[in-house]
């Protein structure tokens, strides 16, 4: 066995068992969480789109329109009769040489504002799509009013578990505060997309109500889609149905609710290399991603 598989195998140990050594003063836990997962590249927001030709602008209303131009804009784009009829009103062929030519009575602000109107109308080389899917930022200006950047979103599903050590008091222990939680999971995005999971997080204390406020942080590497290696913090609440019951802080049963938000380090690019047994991975791609979970686990106390 080489150095780098004793490696991994002690570090998939220690991710499996440091729960059930630390269980031996402490309370262990278990969780299903699930939930929702959005992964946004926000580089692919700050790609200019630029149409292929703007305007026109007034000044560059043409004066002269070879004739089959001018026919085919008339009889294929155009497709409202008023319009047709002012552009046939504005123009006048010319046989011998071939084309329409502006009459001088319409070479004014007014006319040309109207004409300019109707070539933009129909001008589908100044359009920028930006409905749903696409991405980019339109630049028809100087800024940019838009920002559509790539998103996708993920059902999570995560078996998690790990420890909830004992509470930070103060009063010489007879005020309790609050209690560290770590925690493990194996996270399953969309069902198929494996990853592991640390966290570390503080839960208030709240004597007087069956809820527990938190907040915390947690880091995850994925083994599929890119390898994301994942930085979140965390907010949420525990909630005990079961803490108003006959027996004591009874803090067994929970359910979770959960918004995490962070960076997520990953590798976009593949490339085949003509052996099944390379995967060549290169570059380095930054994403942002928020998610929204809830769950219920069990609390298992040592006496």
């Amino acid at each position: 066995m080489n150095k780098e598989v004793k490696i991994k195998s002690l570090l998939l140990l220690m991710f499996f068992l440091l729960p059930s050594i630390l269980f031996a003063k402490n309370s262990f836990y278990l969780l299903n969480r699930y939930g929702i997962l959005i992964r946004i590249d926000p580089k692919s927001g700050f790609v200019p789109k630029r149409p292929i030709k703007k305007g026109p602008r007034l000044d560059e209303i043409p004066k002269e329109i070879e004739t089959e131009v001018f026919e085919n804009y008339i009889n294929e784009i155009i497709d409202e009769e008023e319009d047709k009829k002012i552009m046939l009103e504005s123009y006048e062929k010319i046989e011998e040489e071939n084309k329409y030519v502006l009459k001088s009575e319409k070479d004014n602000i007014r006319d040309l504002t109207i004409i300019r109107f109707i070539f933009m109308k129909y001008n589908r080389e100044n359009e920028m799509d930006n409905s749903l899917g696409q991405h980019g930022m339109p630049m028809p200006h100087n800024f940019g009013r838009v920002f559509e950047a790539k998103s996708k979103a993920y059902f999570d599903v995560h078996i998690a578990w790990g420890v909830k050590f004992d509470n930070f008091t103060i009063n010489d222990g007879e005020t309790k505060l609050g209690n560290m939680i770590l925690g493990f999971s194996i996270n399953l995005a969309n069902f198929v997309m494996p990853s592991l999971e640390i966290m570390l997080k503080y839960n208030f204390y709240l004597p007087d109500y069956p809820v527990e406020p938190f907040i915390g942080g947690l880091i995850y590497g994925g083994f599929m889609d890119g390898f994301p290696i994942g930085l979140n913090l965390i907010g949420g609440v525990d909630v005990f149905p079961t803490h108003y019951e006959d027996v004591p802080e009874n803090r067994n049963m929970f359910l979770t609710a959960e918004l995490r938000v962070g960076p997520v380090i990953n590798v976009p690019i593949y490339y085949d290399t003509g052996l099944n047994s390379e995967g060549i991975w290169k570059k380095i791609g930054i994403l942002i991603e928020g998610g929204f979970y809830t769950g219920i686990g069990y609390i298992f106390n040592q006496e």
